[in-house]
């Protein structure tokens, strides 16, 4: 195996995750979209493939093969937040019943330990993180393959593993859509292939992915979204965001913004429902303002900056113990 790479800060990361938790957090969060558009739905689900790659990347950086660092370490920096952010979530269905987003002390155990992948009872917003809670599971199991033909033979037996539950009605259809992203980024990490040594290749890149995913949202509204139809568009929306951000990252002053932005976006994606919604029915209920798009962005900008200094606060006490 090759020796795999210490921790380092990828500006275009920077730049993709801040796309996406715009994205999601004001575009499509903030009904500013069609929800109901099976090409803006594509597009959400290349967003989250985006943020996917992402996360197996980073998660493949450092000793990822030794489990008791891994879990470790994953447990202080995401567990903690995934707990408040659940809880939060059912204490606000239990005083407004609006806010349905976890409804029962079973959903929110499920929810909390990951198990909602399998119950059939994924909540809003924070299924995505129950996905993930169970790809760490299994990263350093895949970390320690010698070779590369072992790493794909697990994952495609994990994969497979998968597929029979879901045809058995026990998996989550969006765990087969993201798992090959999440382990192409973690094998890509620790196979240490460096994507930004493509060189004069990337506007061909991008404009065949720009283009492919352009006739293949025209074909969304024409043909069944099925799990391999969302995953091939996922794909080049995916690779066109990469080379895109690239792009954009030679930019100074979008540089330093997606840094910051960047940094606040765990807690911004864990947290938007709870301070959005409970901001903007006080506001409606106390203040009488008509509560709209623009207050929508207003207050996500202002959850923005927030947990961007919760983060840092975040980061310096766990600092301690990891």
């Amino acid at each position: 195996m090759k020796v795999t790479r210490e921790l380092e800060r990828i500006e275009f990361f920077d730049v993709m995750r801040t796309g996406c938790m715009v994205w999601i957090v004001i575009f499509w969060h903030g009904n500013f979209l069609d929800g109901n558009s099976p090409a803006w739905n594509c597009v959400t689900i290349g967003v989250l493939v985006m943020f996917t790659f992402i996360s197996g990347y980073l998660g493949g950086l450092g000793k990822a093969e030794d489990a008791l660092y891994y879990y470790k370490k994953k447990f202080f920096r995401f567990f903690p937040i995934l707990i408040m952010s659940c809880v939060s979530l059912y204490l606000m269905y239990r005083m407004n019943t609006s806010f349905g987003f976890i409804t029962s002390p079973f959903q929110l155990f499920c929810s909390i330990t990951g198990l909602a992948c399998f119950m059939g009872n994924m909540p809003l917003t924070v299924w995505y993180f129950d996905m993930i809670i169970i790809f760490y599971i299994v990263t350093p199991w895949i970390c320690k393959c010698i070779n590369f033909k072992s790493q794909i033979g697990i994952c495609v037996l994990l994969y497979l593993l998968l597929y029979c539950g879901y045809m058995c009605g026990k998996t989550d259809k969006r765990l087969l859509i993201y798992f090959p992203y999440y382990f192409g980024g973690l094998i890509w990490c620790r196979q240490e292939i460096n994507y930004i040594d493509l060189k004069k290749k990337h506007l061909s890149i991008l404009s065949f992915s720009v283009i492919i995913t352009v006739v293949l949202l025209l074909l969304s509204f024409r043909i069944e979204n099925t799990i391999l139809f969302q995953a091939i568009v996922a794909l080049f929306i995916c690779i066109a965001g990469i080379e895109i951000s690239k792009f954009i990252q030679k930019i100074s002053w979008i540089k330093k913004v997606c840094r910051y932005v960047s940094t606040a976006s765990l807690f911004a994606y864990f947290f938007h429902r709870q301070f959005i919604g409970i901001s903007m029915l006080l506001i409606n209920e106390y203040i009488g303002w008509k509560t709209g798009r623009l207050m929508y962005f207003i207050l996500a900008i202002m959850l923005i900056v927030i947990c961007y200094f919760v983060q840092i606060f975040y980061n310096n006490m766990i600092k301690k113990v990891i």
